[in-house]
């Protein structure tokens, strides 16, 4: 499961230092980690739980995106701005401009 954390700019980095111990109580993590994308945890029943944290100045640009993937909003607390993004989005994907960049660092 994916779910987006998006915090105040200045709150990003405190958040990242505390989500290993916050998917603690959730169950047994058999490991975890973080890239790029964010944090990852995998629990004993291989429940892999992903948590980017976004900084609130970036919110535009991550739902920008088109409306390929459904997303369900749990939370908002952006005052409708988070609503108005997501419906906001084109229908479609051009994904020659998706894939364009490669990553070849995975450390």
């Amino acid at each position: 499961m994916e779910a987006y954390v998006i915090a105040n700019d200045e709150d990003v980095e405190k958040l990242e230092k505390e989500l290993p111990d916050l998917v603690k109580k959730f169950g047994t993590v058999l490991f975890s980690f973080k890239h790029q994308i964010g944090f990852v945890a995998v629990y004993e029943d291989l429940f892999r739980l992903e948590l980017p944290v976004i900084k609130g100045s970036e919110l535009k640009s991550l739902f920008s995106r088109p409306k390929a993937q459904v997303v369900k909003v749990l939370i908002d607390r952006t005052e409708g701005e988070l609503e108005k993004i997501l419906n906001d989005r084109s229908e479609t994907i051009d994904f020659a401009q998706a894939f364009a960049e490669k990553i070849t660092n995975f450390l």
